[in-house]
């Protein structure tokens, strides 16, 4: 497992596309490995409704250093 950076400004919220700060997400959930904050206990629960649609795939950074698909999942 692995933990997200408390001074990374390049995080978002990877339901919504919101930047967020380590330290101002309370919320987080773990999939295959990953670490996701989120910006809202509504993001969340989206999240872990469906996972998949919102993983790590390629476009912003997430809360582990790796790319979330921040944008592709909101447009959808």
């Amino acid at each position: 497992m692995t933990t997200p950076e408390t001074t990374d400004p390049q995080l978002r919220d990877p339901v919504c596309g919101r930047h967020i700060t380590a330290a101002s997400a309370l919320l987080r959930d773990e999939y295959e490995g990953h670490t996701y904050l989120f910006c809202s206990e509504h993001c969340r629960m989206l999240f872990s409704l469906r996972p998949e649609a919102y993983a790590v795939r390629g476009g912003e950074t997430s809360a582990d250093g790796d790319s979330t698909a921040a944008a592709d999942a909101t447009a959808a």
